[in-house]
């Protein structure tokens, strides 16, 4: 009998299905070990079930989809995360673990056997949006783990670790979930492009080039209060008028590099009233570069 499915409906529907494992509805929010997490899991196991992948989950929360081939073979990855950023959209990420499930079903629906192994692969965290650390089960397969990691904590005062036991998971076996790079073939991840240069130029595909570095500081500045409507202008020392002119300069140098992507997408004013001037200001600045010379300048 032949077998026939509208394989692109079928992962919108899947995609506009998951964007409701959500802490929130406008847009997706769906952060790292919390029951909106558990929720998606639910999901994406019957997506890899119905693939005719073997399901577990990993000690970092990493959700797996085995399916052996040949006997004896080398392993081949593909997926992504599973996590949002705050209000997010329904593609980000989750899209590479929705289509990897579904060229692997297409494969089983074919009769097609691979000469390797697959593997596909939902981690828990990439965004680094709960706790102020990112790629926790990449890290894990790549041997690259730094166990401080655990101390950190979210803005609810709680540990990774703990968020980790909670879940089901067992932060003290993570070292060993390293895995050899001589049994792996590649990696391959499906990913919205969440910028505008395949749109202008018209095109439906796009191959990275590069693997960019991100770095991530706070950078606090101190100034003094006092009453908006008393102290003269030139005698102000205005935390916030500080950050400004430091957001502008980052701004230009960025621009004018070529090289580098630098964003202040979080600023905290202390105290933050219409009527003082402001004494404390803290941003985060993140920088993206294709290379660790572009980051160190």
């Amino acid at each position: 009998m032949e077998y026939s499915m509208n394989w692109g409906q079928l992962a919108q529907d899947r995609l506009s299905e998951i964007a409701k494992c959500s802490l929130e509805s406008n847009g997706v929010s769906r952060f790292p070990f919390t029951p909106e997490h558990s929720q998606a899991l639910t999901l994406i196991q019957d997506w890899m079930e119905k693939a005719g992948l073997v399901v577990s989950m990993d000690d970092a929360g990493t959700l797996i989809g085995h399916k052996r081939g040949q006997e004896g073979t080398s392993t081949f990855l593909l997926g992504s995360h599973q996590d949002s950023v705050r209000d997010g959209g329904k593609y980000d990420g989750i899209m590479g673990i929705a289509l990897a499930c579904l060229a692997v079903e297409k494969l089983q629906t074919e009769g097609f056997v691979t000469p390797f192994n697959i593997e596909v692969l939902a981690f828990a965290d990439e965004e680094g949006v709960r706790f102020p650390t990112a790629l926790l089960g990449p890290r894990t397969l790549a041997g690259t783990y730094d166990p401080a990691v655990l101390s950190m904590k979210d803005n609810d005062g709680i540990l990774l670790g703990d968020a980790l036991r909670n879940f089901g998971c067992n932060p003290d076996k993570l070292s060993n979930l390293a895995r050899d790079p001589d049994e792996i073939i590649g990696y391959l991840e499906v990913h919205i492009e969440q910028g505008p240069v395949l749109e202008i130029e018209n095109s439906a595909l796009g191959v990275v080039t590069g693997i960019c570095g991100i770095e991530r500081n706070t950078v606090n500045f101190c100034g003094e209060t006092g009453h908006a409507g008393t102290v003269p202008m030139g005698n102000r020392k205005d935390a916030l008028l500080a950050a400004s002119e430091f957001i502008h300069v980052i701004n230009h140098q960025a621009t004018k590099s070529n090289e580098v992507l630098a964003t202040v997408g979080s600023i905290s004013v202390y105290p933050n009233v219409v009527n003082a001037i402001p004494s404390k200001a803290s941003l985060t600045l993140e920088t993206i570069a294709d290379f660790m010379r572009s980051l160190s300048t």
